[in-house]
């Protein structure tokens, strides 16, 4: 994961959801993000993976949080 530090990624949570920002760490199942938004609802994507690999269609419809 030390490859992905510095980057901007979309990370699952167990039980917190799905976030977007920087990783500026990681360890064991914990990451630590900067530049952090909440990816409450998105369109235009048929899942979280799509998102990250497509990004989304519709980004009128989506709901993201402010960092």
């Amino acid at each position: 994961m030390e490859k992905f530090e510095g980057k901007y990624v979309i990370v699952r949570g167990d039980c917190s959801g799905v976030f977007f920002g920087k990783m500026k760490k990681h360890e064991g199942r914990e990451v630590t993000l900067e530049e952090c938004r909440r990816l409450w609802y998105w369109d235009g994507a048929c899942s979280d993976f799509q998102l990250a690999k497509d990004g989304t269609k519709a980004p009128g419809n989506c709901k993201f949080t402010v960092t």
